[in-house]
Parts: structure tokens; C-alpha cells; sequence
């Protein structure tokens, strides 16, 4: 079960309060997250609260009043670089807040929470069936990857970086990199399944979403058909 409570947040940019929502507890009731670990329910419905915006000036962050490190200023909130789209903005207003929140981090130069709210943005859009901003959300997440620090950069990141070159279509970036490649022995073979499963759905050129939980199954009945 979910709940969701309400506190009194001031925002550090502006100094006004503001009523928020925040995920005091959840779980995900033994279900299985997608390939690139977006959760399953009850926890996927508790993305409208893992971020906050400030009614007053726009400013957005996980809290609106913890500190952590680096606050923009009100001029930098007021900005085209910060509110504007090109062309059609996303459908969810969900995704505009992560977004938001990725063009702050990248603005102090976190690419690690600057990919992780691109990647948030993405999974709104993808409830929203909104094609145009899936593929070009997770094109952003990949850019933002690109960034992080070698030394930041775990088998977690690369085993997402397979999902998202497939869903955004760069199959034959996908099979040169990856076709060849194998997570290290101290890795839970579950990794090189998935990387498995990801080059055989490259091959055929397919980006449908499937589950961490359904790899397994899908691998064993194909290796009995004898396509791999």
C-alpha cells in the first residue's frame, strides 16, 4: 500500500511556502520493472511526487527546501533555456517537471540526477502514449550518460544504456557495442541474459517495452525454437 503526506516546504529560490505531496511509504507488491528499471506498480504511480515545483517561482527539485549543493537563481527560472520546448512541449505536465528538474542538474553539471530526471520524463511520457517525447527523452538520457564520469559509471548505467539505443531505434549502434560485450562473472547472470535478449530484439529491429521478469521465459522459449 501507498501513502501519501503533505508538509509545509519553503522553497530555497524564492523563500515562499508551499503545500507538497511526498511518497511516505510504498512497494511494488512483487512485480517486475522494465528493462530499463522503470518500477512497477504501486511505486510507478508515486513518480507525480518524486519531484516538487515551487507555485511561486517554478523552481524544481526532489525537495524544494533541502540543500544540496547548488540553487539557480530566480532570472535562470524566468529563462527560455529553463520553460521553453521546441515546437510541441510533452503532453505530461509530469515529464515538463523532470525535465526541469534534468536542465538544473545539468545546469551544475550533475549528469547523474540530470539522467535520472530525463529518464523519469521519459517513463511519464510513455503513460501518456506520447511517441514524439519517449524517443526524444531517452535521446536526452543518453546524451546526459555520456557525461558521467567513468569512475560513476556501473553495470547498472550500461545495462540501461542497451535499453535505451534500442528504444530509440539505434539497433546497429546497439549490436556494435554490445553483441559481443559480457558483464563480468561476479555480475548475477541475470545482466548478460537481458544484454541477451536486448542484441536478439536488436537484430529483429523491435522496441517494445518488456519486463526484467519476462526475459528468462522469452530467452528459454526462443532458445528452444533454436533462434538463438
Amino acid at each position: 500500500m501507498t501513502f501519501i503526506a503533505n508538509r509545509t516546504e519553503k522553497c530555497l529560490v524564492c523563500g515562499q511556502v508551499s503545500k507538497q505531496k511526498f511518497v511516505a511509504s510504498t512497494n511494488t507488491f512483487g512485480g517486475s520493472p522494465d528493462l530499463d528499471f522503470r518500477p512497477p506498480e504501486s511505486e510507478r504511480s508515486t513518480m507525480p511526487y518524486w519531484v516538487q515545483e515551487c507555485p511561486h517561482c517554478g523552481y524544481v527539485a526532489n525537495s524544494l527546501s533541502q540543500l544540496i549543493g547548488f540553487v539557480c537563481d530566480r532570472a535562470y527560472l524566468s529563462s527560455s533555456e529553463y520553460n521553453d520546448f521546441q515546437g510541441t512541449p510533452p503532453v505530461a505536465e509530469l515529464a515538463i517537471r523532470f525535465v526541469k528538474k534534468a536542465r538544473i542538474a545539468t545546469l551544475k553539471k550533475d549528469y547523474i540526477a540530470a539522467f535520472g530526471a530525463y529518464l523519469s520524463a521519459a517513463w511519464a511520457s510513455d503513460d501518456e502514449d506520447d511517441e514524439k517525447w519517449q524517443f526524444e527523452l531517452r535521446n536526452l538520457a543518453l546524451q546526459a550518460m555520456e557525461k558521467i564520469r567513468e569512475d560513476q559509471f556501473s553495470d547498472d548505467y550500461r545495462i540501461i544504456r542497451v535499453d535505451l539505443l534500442r528504444k530509440t531505434r539505434q539497433y546497429e549502434r546497439l549490436l556494435q557495442e554490445y553483441e559481443h560485450m559480457r558483464f563480468e562473472k561476479n555480475k548475477k547472470d541475470l545482466f548478460n541474459n537481458i544484454l541477451q535478449f536486448q542484441v536478439f530484439l536488436a537484430k529483429y529491429q523491435c522496441s517494445a517495452t518488456y519486463t526484467v521478469e519476462e526475459v528468462e521465459t522469452i530467452l528459454s522459449a526462443l532458445k528452444e525454437r533454436g533462434y538463438i
